[in-house]
């Protein structure tokens, strides 16, 4: 029997899959202008210095995914349990009524 919530979506805030919101992405480009490095930035948000180049340079990201050869890094059986864990995230979610409907 497929899922009831396939067609909505879930919340930014409660979203496991995005590290940064788009308002912590919008925090650390105004912080690093004003002159905070890439390392404290890091620390505040506890990410990767890499994602933190990434959200500051998104042209960096784009060219890192062009040197990667196509399937090298994908296990199938990581990412099944992957999806699965999501699913039954994304479910309580729903059972809880915090997701959003999809706009079709």
């Amino acid at each position: 029997m497929p899922y009831l919530h396939v067609n909505k979506l879930i919340p930014e805030h409660h979203d496991k899959r995005v590290k940064l919101s788009t308002q912590d992405k919008l925090d650390i480009n105004q912080k690093h202008q004003s002159g905070i490095s890439k390392r404290a930035l890091a620390r505040e948000y506890q990410v990767s210095r890499r994602l933190i180049d990434f959200t500051i340079h998104p042209e960096k990201r784009v060219a890192n995914r062009n040197l990667r050869p196509p399937g090298k890094y994908y296990d199938k059986d990581k990412q099944r349990e992957a999806m699965r864990k999501h699913r039954h995230h994304k479910q309580a979610l729903h059972l809880a009524g915090e997701l959003i409907p999809k706009d079709n």
